[in-house]
């Protein structure tokens, strides 16, 4: 028990530290120990700005253990660690991230040129579509102008059909009067002319006794 219970106080203690990051301070060069102490033997030199994780902290001894991103662990000064990148490798980050930035401005100034290439290409478009509209709009007020006119010559036409039928049908009947009067007078003259022929006759057989007593008369006196 005496011994799993300083273990699992380790364990607990590397669990809050295996989260803490740190960075060493902007020093040149940096020792790291197998314990705290001056003396003791040096494992690895820590360049400024190397990225290491905290396992346990000794505030009143002035030491730190730290484990590098290669497995190592060791003991280093805690004055030379800092929470935050040291200004090295925060320019380099902040000119890592101004080359994105730029590189992102550039894409999407290129894509702004494209779309604003796209958008004078809808504007042409819907300009030509708008003269194309009135167009068709003038069109159709031609149009509706010409049905109009076109109802109103059907009407007339129509009038002038009625009209036309009402005079065919007057000059059939002035057509069958004029017929009817030809066979009247036809007969008129056949009637006439009979009636001269008998009148004719008549005066054949009375004109020669008439001449015939006025002869005996004469002889008379």
């Amino acid at each position: 028990m005496k011994t799993i219970l300083p273990a699992f106080a380790l364990l607990i203690s590397f669990s809050v530290y295996a989260e803490d990051i740190r960075y060493v301070t902007d020093v040149f060069e940096v020792t790291m120990r197998t314990e705290q102490g001056a003396s003791k033997k040096i494992i690895k030199i820590l360049r400024s700005g190397t990225k290491v994780d905290v396992i346990e902290d000794d505030p009143e001894a002035g030491y730190t253990k730290v484990r590098t991103h290669d497995g190592k662990e060791g003991w280093i000064l805690r004055r030379y660690l800092v929470e935050e990148p040291i200004a090295r490798i925060r320019i380099a980050s902040f000119e890592k991230k101004n080359k994105q930035l730029n590189a992102k401005i550039k894409e999407l100034r290129t894509e702004l040129s494209a779309v604003q290439k796209q958008a004078d290409s809808l504007n042409a478009e819907n300009n030509k579509l708008n003269k194309v509209r009135k167009k068709l709009t003038s069109e159709v007020t031609s149009i509706k102008e010409i049905s109009a006119d076109q109802i109103g010559l059907f009407n007339e036409n129509k009038i002038l059909k009625e009209q036309l039928l009402t005079i065919k049908r007057d000059i059939q009947e002035l057509e069958q009067n004029n017929i009817e009067l030809q066979d009247q007078s036809a007969r008129n003259w056949f009637l006439i002319g009979g009636g001269v022929v008998v009148l004719g006759i008549i005066l054949g057989l009375i004109l020669p006794n008439v001449r015939f007593r006025k002869k005996s008369n004469w002889g008379r006196l």
